[in-house]
């Protein structure tokens, strides 16, 4: 059940996405095969269709594994390192569940706070993440986090991407 979890909170995640995607405007040019509501809503199906994917993948693994029969001996091996993963994979699944947060407060703060804001935080958040939360290694993150943006921002306006008109700047 705890393999499930993951795929479950995504397919969540989609289905929030999906009711944020209506509130963008369908913006584009003339002549745009694609404006940015349909963009964000192929993106939206695309990670629920692979998450449902997902979530029966693991269904039809777990009872495939439940139907083998194993060897006393084998049984005995895996649970010495499955124990043995146990252990080490806890601060991993720690920074699972935090990356799930970001990403659905990333998901909640693109239409109530603007995207620019939101994805300040997620870098930065993300970044300092993958450097353990060390201390002296929060300006990297903060610096990086500021350059992507910055990439975007610029990228953006010369493309004429177009947001919600509730994002706090620009």
């Amino acid at each position: 059940m705890k393999k499930i979890a993951i795929e479950i909170i995504m397919f969540i995640s989609g289905i929030i996405f999906l009711v944020t995607a209506f509130r963008i405007k369908a913006g584009g040019f003339s002549g745009d095969v694609l404006n940015q509501r349909n963009y964000v809503l192929i993106l939206v199906g695309l990670l629920l269709i692979l998450s449902a994917i997902s979530i029966v993948r693991t269904l039809l693994w777990e009872r495939n594994k439940k139907a083998d029969k194993v060897k006393k001996t084998v049984q005995e091996t895996e649970q010495v390192v499955e124990s043995a993963e146990n252990k080490s994979n806890k601060p991993v699944n720690k920074n699972i569940y935090i990356t799930i947060g970001l990403i659905l407060l990333f998901i909640i703060g693109f239409t109530h706070i603007g995207f620019y804001v939101s994805s300040f935080v997620f870098v930065f958040a993300m970044t300092w993440m993958m450097f353990n939360w060390k201390r002296n290694l929060w300006i990297r993150s903060l610096i990086f986090s500021l350059a992507l943006n910055g990439t975007f921002f610029i990228l953006f306006q010369f493309i004429n991407v177009y947001f919600p008109d509730n994002t706090l700047l620009f």
